[in-house]
C-alpha cells in the first residue's frame, strides 16, 4: 500500500514537479554541457565536476582544478553577478506544470474536536499544514486546505455530561473568555468526574444514542457546544495566521457515515460481531480487528472521517487527497487507508495519510481530554509578554518557528525557557534579515566585486529552490526552516557591504517569499492568496 508521500511523489512526477531555478548550478552545467554538477563540500571550489570530462570550457566562467581526478570550480565573481542577472527575480521557488494544467491536491490539517481549545498539538500541525500547502502552491499545484471538524460523536457526549458538572460560578467565570476555553471545562470536568462517578460513563452513551436517534435537544446542545469551540478556534486561527478554503463537520456527514456500514455489509468487508457490532478485521495486515459501528448502532471515527472524505471528492474531485494526522492516528490512518481500498471506494487510491510527532512537555505527555494540554491562547500570550516589545504577531511566529525547526516525524519538546533562551536568538537572526531586507537598511547596493560574506549570501540563495523541493518531497518543512536560518545569518553578515543589485533583488525576493511559505510574515500577507472564502462542505 502506498503512503501519502509516495502518492505524492507519483502525482509530482506525472505533473513534472521539478526543482526551480539554481542560477550558479545552471551557468556550470551551461558551460559543461553532459557533465555531472554538484555543489562542492570538499572545500576545493564552489561545484564539483565529472573530473574525467574536458573542463576547458569551465575556465571562461571561474578557475578550474583537478583534485585526486575530481573536478572543480571556483566561480568567478563576475559569472556569480551574471548568473543571477540572467534569471527573473521571483522565479526561484516557483514552477509551472509543463502542460499548463496543475494538478489538484487538497491538503486536510487542525482537524479540532468541537470539545476543547486548540492546544499545542494543533499550533504544530496548522505550522506544518500551511508552510505543506504554500509548498505545493510553489510547485505549481493547484491546492485546496481542508479542515474537518470533530462536531459528532462520544468525545462531544462526554462534553455535554461534564457540562452539567460545572457549577454556576465556574461557569460564569468561563463564560467572560474564549468560548473555546468553556468547551474544554466542560471535557476536562467529565474526566474529573468520571474517577469518583463510573455511572457518568452510562450518562454520556445515553446522551450519544440520543444524538443518534436525532433528539432535537440533544442536537441543540451539540451544536451550542460546537458553537463555543468553532468560534474560539477562528479566534486563534486569525492570530496564528491559519486559514482554510473548505471545512467539513462530520455531524453534517452522519448519513454518508451510516451508508458506508450498509455498503460494507453488502460486500463481505464488514463483518457483523456476536455482540452486534460492525467492523473489519485488519490483524492480516499487522494492524487489529477495527470497530465501524458500535453495538448500540453509533458509528466510530473511522466512518465519520470516511463520510468527511466522501464530501471532499464530491465537491472537489482533487487529483490526490492527503491527510496529515497525529502520532495517535499513525496507525489508525493506515487501517482507514486499508478500508477504503477494500471498500473499493472511487477515491481510496487517491487518498494517503502522513504523521507528525508528539508535542511534549519536559514532564512527558500531555493529555488534553484532563484539562493538561498547553492551550495556544495561553501560551502565546506568556510568550508574548516576554518579548521585546510585546507583540502577538512575533509571538505567534516564535513558536511556529519552534515547531518546524523539529523534523516533521520527531517528538517536540516544548519548554518555555529554551524557546526564549535557545530558540529565540535564532529567531532574531531572522528578524533582524527581514528588517534589512524589508528596510535596505545597513546594506549599500550596487558594484561587481563580492566580498566573503557576499559569495556566502549568493549561494544560499541559489539553493533556495533545491530546499524548498526537499521539503516537499519529504512533506517536511525542516529542511527549508534550517535553509532560512542559513539565508538570514547570511544576509545579516553582509550588513554595510556592497552588494551587487542582480544578487540583492534575489535575495529580496526569495527571502520573502521563504518566510512566506513558512508562514512567518504578518497573517494578512497575501503572497498565498487562497481559492476563496471559507466554505462549508454539506451535503446541501
Amino acid at each position: 500500500m502506498e503512503t501519502g508521500q509516495e502518492r505524492l511523489q507519483a502525482l509530482s512526477d506525472r505533473c513534472g514537479v521539478s526543482v526551480g531555478p539554481m542560477p550558479l548550478s545552471a551557468l556550470v552545467a551551461k558551460a559543461a554541457p553532459g557533465l555531472r554538477v554538484k555543489r562542492s563540500a570538499a572545500g576545493a571550489g564552489d561545484f564539483e565536476v565529472d573530473g574525467t570530462g574536458d573542463l576547458g570550457a569551465l575556465a571562461t566562467i571561474g578557475s578550474v582544478r583537478r583534485v585526486h581526478g575530481r573536478g572543480f570550480i571556483q566561480l568567478a565573481d563576475t559569472a556569480i553577478v551574471e548568473g543571477f542577472a540572467s534569471v527573473p527575480p521571483g522565479s526561484l521557488l516557483r514552477s509551472e506544470p509543463p502542460d499548463g494544467r496543475p494538478s489538484h491536491v487538497s491538503l486536510m490539517f487542525s482537524n479540532p474536536n468541537a470539545n476543547k481549545a486548540l492546544h499545542l498539538g494543533h499550533l504544530r500541525q496548522n505550522a506544518l499544514g500551511t508552510a505543506l500547502v504554500r509548498l505545493l502552491k510553489t510547485a505549481g499545484l493547484k491546492v485546496t486546505s481542508v479542515s474537518m471538524n470533530g462536531d459528532w460523536g462520544f468525545h462531544i457526549a462526554q462534553a455535554l455530561v461534564g457540562l452539567g458538572y460545572l457549577d454556576e460560578p465556574a461557569r460564569s467565570q468561563l463564560a467572560s473568555g474564549k468560548s473555546d476555553h468553556l468547551a474544554g471545562a466542560c471535557i476536562a470536568a467529565y474526566y474529573r468526574e468520571l474517577a469518583a462517578r463510573p455511572e457518568v460513563v452510562a450518562e454520556a452513551r445515553t446522551l450519544l444514542l440520543r444524538l443518534h436517534a436525532r433528539d432535537h435537544s440533544a442536537v441543540a446542545a451539540n451544536q451550542q457546544l460546537t458553537n463555543w469551540a468553532m468560534s474560539g478556534h477562528q479566534e486563534t486561527y486569525a492570530v496564528i495566521g491559519s486559514r482554510f478554503d473548505r471545512e467539513v463537520f462530520e455531524s453534517r456527514e452522519l448519513p454518508r457515515a451510516e451508508q458506508f456500514v450498509a455498503e460494507g455489509l453488502a460486500a463481505g468487508v464488514f463483518v457483523v460481531r456476536p455482540d452486534g457490532s460492525v467492523g473489519i478485521d485488519l490483524s492480516g495486515q499487522g494492524l487489529w480487528d477495527v470497530t465501524l459501528q458500535r453495538k448500540d448502532g453509533t458509528t466510530t471515527a473511522f466512518l465519520q472521517h470516511a463520510s468527511g472524505w466522501d464530501r471532499v471528492d464530491a465537491d472537489l474531485r482533487p487529483d490526490l487527497m492527503l491527510f496529515l494526522i497525529g502520532p495517535d492516528w499513525d496507525a489508525p490512518g493506515r487501517a482507514a487507508e486499508m478500508m477504503y481500498e477494500r471498500l473499493g471506494i472511487p477515491w481510496a487510491t487517491r487518498f494517503g495519510t502522513f504523521h507528525h510527532g508528539l508535542v511534549c512537555s519536559d514532564k512527558g505527555r500531555l493529555r488534553s481530554r484532563y484539562g493538561e494540554a498547553l492551550i495556544v491562547d495561553a501560551v502565546l500570550e506568556r510568550v508574548r509578554q516576554k518579548l521585546a516589545p510585546p507583540a502577538q504577531h512575533a509571538a505567534a511566529a516564535l513558536l511556529k518557528y519552534t515547531f518546524l525547526r523539529v523534523p516533521r516525524t520527531k517528538n517536540a519538546i516544548f519548554d518555555e525557557r529554551r524557546v526564549m533562551g535557545d530558540v529565540l536568538p535564532r529567531f532574531e537572526v531572522i528578524l533582524k534579515a527581514s528588517e534589512l531586507v524589508r528596510d535596505n537598511e545597513g546594506l549599500a547596493i550596487g558594484g561587481k566585486a563580492l566580498e566573503g560574506p557576499v559569495r556566502a549570501l549568493a549561494f544560499a540563495i541559489d539553493g533556495a529552490s533545491r530546499a524548498a523541493f526537499r521539503s516537499l518531497a519529504t512533506l517536511d518543512p525542516v529542511v527549508l526552516v534550517r535553509h532560512v536560518d542559513r539565508t538570514a545569518a547570511a544576509i545579516v553578515a553582509c550588513e554595510g557591504v556592497r552588494i551587487p543589485q542582480p544578487i540583492w533583488q534575489h535575495v529580496c525576493v526569495a527571502f520573502n517569499e521563504m518566510l512566506s511559505i513558512l508562514n512567518l510574515v504578518q497573517p494578512t500577507d497575501d503572497s498565498f492568496p487562497q481559492t476563496g472564502d471559507v466554505q462549508e462542505l454539506s451535503a446541501t
